[in-house]
Order: C-alpha cells, then structure tokens, then sequence
C-alpha cells in the first residue's frame, strides 16, 4: 500500500476495462471483447431469433460491446477477422451444432441498406472516426490537458 492508501501496480494493469502499457497492446488484450462477443452469443439465444432479431442483436448489442476499446487503440486485423466471423457465424448458422452455408460475403452485408446490404456496422470503420476524433481534439484544442 502507498501512502496515500493506494495500491501501487506494475504495468501492464487494467484501469476502467482499458489494458494499460508501456506499449503497444497485443492481441491476448482484445481477448476480453472477443469472450464478451462468445458469452453473448449462446446457441440457445441464436435457435429463438429470426434473422431480423439476430441483426437486431448484432447492430445493437455486439457491434457496440468493443466501442470502449475502439476509442482509444486501432483494432488489430486479426482480432478484426475474429470478431467479424463470430458475428457472421452468429448470423447465418443460428443453432450451433448444424453447420449452414453463408449465403453472401460478409463485405455485403455490412454495406448499408441503401446500397443492398443488411446495415451491419463494419467495426473498422468507427475505429479510425473515434481515433481521428481523438486527434482532431489533440490538435486543435489548448486546454485538453
């Protein structure tokens, strides 16, 4: 304990759910959003959903479970690729044990309605607008710190 009656921590530590270090964040980091991405996604939820409860599902709840870590780090490509199969694979296979074909690219159906796909949230794309967010507010902003 410190004086104060904190406790002093060695990097890396996780403050607020956010995995703190000295450097760049592995990818064994993002493995808390992919277990929250597993967690949610029991076969039992997926059997009961119609393809428009499991797009409901995926747009509100699961593309939205990682924004916290999208606003600070750039997402890894492979942590992206993982991501982006459970939610397809929640998507089109619905029960767990049957094994179903996906019936168009994941590319496709995240394009928005207006364009032919389903309205997916692409994760890639609010990941770069929140970290340019965050530069724009270090650039242009005095009192920030």
């Amino acid at each position: 304990m410190g004086t104060f009656g904190y406790q002093v921590a060695e990097t890396p530590f996780t403050y607020l759910g956010i995995p703190l270090h000295h450097k760049r964040i592995s990818n064994k980091d993002w493995k808390v959003i992919e277990d929250g991405f597993e967690r949610r996604l029991s076969t039992w939820k997926s059997k009961l959903l119609s393809y428009g409860g499991r797009l409901t599902l995926i747009n509100s709840v699961l593309s939205n479970l990682s924004v916290y870590m999208l606003c600070f780090f750039e997402i890894p490509k492979e942590v992206l690729k993982k991501l982006n199969f459970l939610r397809s694979r929640f998507f089109w296979q619905g029960d767990g044990h049957k094994r179903k074909y996906r019936l168009l690219k994941w590319s496709i159906i995240c394009r928005p309605r207006d364009q032919g796909g389903l309205g997916i949230i692409n994760l890639e794309i609010p990941n770069k607008c929140l970290l340019n967010k965050w530069l724009f507010k270090l650039t242009n902003e005095d009192d920030i710190w």
